[in-house]
């Protein structure tokens, strides 16, 4: 009984220093968007968690977040600018659904030239321009798609380094700390950095 009490309080304080982990992160992350001229909450902020696992003898907390964030972390090289991290971008161009979404979510406004808007206004039949116009504009952003994917795959993504930010020695030997008066003789504490 004494074994499933000192679970339950290892358990109580992995919740309480994950909290305390998660908004830290999401803060970093925030911040480093913001930085970067994104001024707007992520999906990557978004999808900080931490889970707090058991199983037989073991228990063990995993923070979790958007499979993407290691590249947001440490940067992706591009084909002409190198920022010295271990992904590089290889193509001439990156993945165009994912530029359009990007503009989507930015709210990008696209604006049709002068002599296209004419020939729009031109036309009589209302469901036929608003078919024209709309064929228009959607031309005109994977045109800018193209444009903004290729400059992405040729300069990179700068590293931000957020994680550093919140992994740090101080906040492991916090854990340590905390755990310590629970696991003295009867636990084996390891701690592991899967930062990969």
């Amino acid at each position: 009984m004494a074994d499933f009490d000192i679970k339950k309080q290892i358990v109580h304080v992995f919740n309480a220093w994950g909290k305390t982990l998660v908004r830290d992160t999401k803060r970093a992350i925030d911040r480093a968007i913001a930085e970067d001229g994104g001024g707007q909450n992520s999906n990557l902020s978004g999808s900080v968690d931490y889970k707090v696992l058991s199983k037989g003898s073991e228990i063990w907390f995993q923070l979790t977040m958007n499979d993407y964030w290691k590249f947001v972390n440490e940067g992706v090289d591009g084909t002409k600018v190198n920022h010295g991290s271990k992904y590089r971008f290889k193509g001439k161009n990156i993945n165009q659904q994912a530029v359009l979404n990007f503009i989507k979510k930015r709210h990008i406004k696209i604006d049709l030239s002068d002599t296209r808007s004419k020939r729009i206004k031109g036309i009589k039949t209302k469901g036929i321009k608003k078919a024209y116009k709309q064929m228009s504009l959607d031309a005109k952003r994977r045109s800018l798609a193209f444009v903004i994917g290729k400059s992405i795959a040729e300069k990179g993504l700068k590293p931000t380094h957020f994680m550093e930010e919140v992994i740090t020695t101080e906040r492991t030997n916090e854990l340590k700390t905390m755990l310590k008066p629970l696991i003295e003789k009867s636990y084996i504490l390891e701690i592991k950095s899967a930062l990969q």
